[in-house]
């Protein structure tokens, strides 16, 4: 069983990114996430279950009130975990659904956090 959700899981993430890289229909990163959380177009948050994963946004975005945080500064690990906070409250927020994926090797490359959008801007 674990391995078959593992599979799904990994499925979805490849999903994702080819939706983000191709049609527009997905977003991946910290940044781009919130981004499309505060204008409601987020269908389904894929996050990491591991913050540690979470690549934290380098800059500020006006929507998405994003901090910039140096990743290897000794804040970073709180920074992670009220990001994830943040993802997970906004998704709730706008009825998205969420998904907690357990082996985010593959989620990790994109900054350990993406979206699939309900529609496009």
């Amino acid at each position: 069983m674990r391995q078959h959700d593992a599979k799904k899981d990994a499925e979805r993430v490849q999903a994702m990114i080819d939706a983000s890289a191709a049609a527009g229909r997905a977003v991946v990163g910290a940044e781009a996430t919130l981004c499309a959380l505060s204008a409601g177009q987020v269908e389904e948050l894929i996050i990491a279950a591991r913050p540690d994963v979470l690549g934290i946004p380098q800059s500020v975005s006006p929507d998405s009130g994003a901090l910039v945080v140096d990743s290897t500064a000794p804040q970073a690990d709180t920074k992670r975990l009220e990001l994830a906070g943040e993802l997970v409250a906004r998704a709730q927020q706008n009825a998205a659904r969420i998904r907690f994926i357990e082996d985010s090797a593959t989620l990790a490359r994109v900054g350990g956090v993406g979206a699939i959008l309900r529609f496009r801007t």
